[in-house]
């Protein structure tokens, strides 16, 4: 193959962790476009490739027959060659061996399961063969979305664009940090040939109408912290009056859980805010040595008033995680946001690189902003 022919992107710039990799081999495998990615990880101590990065590549490696150089622990260059997307996928694994987030692996494979191509064989009632993928690593871990926020922020608003009941995920086992070992199985119905992801229109808030949460502990911490967190909960929820409305059902709504199925141990706080127009924003707090369950509820609390403050109908994770969707998309994307971070400045920077898409961000007032494109109509 011509070197010409490899798109190279610095895998150091901006938020220069995991993100560029895991969205670079999506859309290398969409779109059949070879990958060079150097000083991987560069902002990262240390930098390079970790057990999670390398099975998320590996997942993608298998969807799409690709060539990888590189690809080894601690790596800091990775060249992926793509070949053409499985049309028939048999079940297939990714183990992180460590706490290494299961949500993270999702995002790397769904853009690319989303799209594996269907033929006469394979479809079963007007439907794609779905594939069932078992993944295995941490469910609730640090520094990546817990798999309750993918549950019940990210899938819920991502269907708009691909169809409800075409994705599922359940959780068979949890996985705490620093041991991880839990296994979340993920079952995919791809698009049928032709059909496109819809482009997605989130401009308008609206008002809170309801606030739901998952609060738990697993391994051997008693289910009395759960209680206590939900407690605090509840009183800094109240404290912030939100709404007049929205508490009604608040304590029936936070449920509190004692993992019994469970590897480690481990305990937080997810906590999600629906609103009358359909915007769901997120916060969430995770147990760590030193942090008493006050500490815990309590930040998680302030993270979802911080992301309903803003105005804004997407929450600070939210708003990058969408970007590769809005790219693949077809039609107009518009999304009002909360102060742009770097994540989504990565990820929107990466979708100009690999699919040429022109993303605008517009400041509409000191707390929010408004993202557009127009995407590539991609389908298979």
């Amino acid at each position: 193959m011509d070197q010409d022919e490899i798109v190279t992107l610095d895998g150091g710039k901006l938020e220069g962790g995991g993100q560029i990799l895991r969205n670079c081999v999506s859309y290398s495998a969409l779109l059949r476009k070879p990958v060079r990615i150097i000083t991987i990880r560069a902002q990262r101590r240390p930098p390079g490739l970790r057990a999670q990065h390398l099975k998320g590549i590996e997942l993608v490696q298998k969807l799409c027959g690709a060539s990888v150089d590189g690809g080894v622990v601690t790596s800091e260059t990775l060249t992926f060659l793509p070949g053409p997307l499985q049309s028939s996928v048999e079940e297939i694994c990714a183990d992180t061996q460590t706490a290494g987030s299961i949500t993270l692996l999702i995002q790397t494979a769904l853009p690319v399961l989303l799209f594996l191509p269907t033929t006469s064989d394979t479809i079963t009632a007007g439907a794609g063969k779905t594939t069932s993928v078992l993944l295995k690593g941490g469910t609730n871990a640090t520094c990546a979305p817990q798999v309750d926020y993918f549950l019940h922020v990210f899938l819920p608003i991502a269907e708009r664009m691909f169809g409800n009941h075409r994705v599922s995920a359940t959780v068979l086992r949890r996985g705490y940090y620093p041991k991880g070992g839990g296994e979340v199985r993920l079952e995919v119905s791809p698009l049928q040939s032709g059909e496109k992801i819809r482009a997605i229109d989130l401009t308008e808030r609206g008002e809170v109408t309801r606030i739901r949460g998952y609060i738990y502990v697993g391994g051997v911490l008693p289910k009395s912290m759960a209680w206590e967190m939900q407690r605090i909960v509840l009183r800094e929820l109240k404290l912030a009056n939100i709404s007049k409305e929205n508490f009604l059902k608040l304590e029936q709504d936070l449920s509190v859980c004692k993992e019994n199925i469970a590897s480690g141990g481990g305990s937080g706080v997810v906590l999600w805010a629906e609103t009358d127009t359909g915007c769901i924003l997120a916060g969430s707090a995770i147990g760590e040595r030193g942090k008493t369950p006050v500490s815990v509820s309590v930040e998680a609390c302030s993270e979802l008033l911080q992301n309903l403050e803003t105005g804004a109908c997407v929450d600070e994770y939210l708003q990058d995680q969408l970007i590769i969707l809005m790219a693949l998309a077809e039609g107009k994307s518009r999304v009002l946001t909360g102060p742009i971070s770097l994540h989504t400045q990565t990820a929107i920077w990466v979708a100009k690189e690999m699919t040429g898409v022109d993303f605008s961000v517009e400041k509409v007032d000191d707390t929010k902003f408004l993202i557009h494109c127009e995407g590539i109509g991609y389908n298979v």
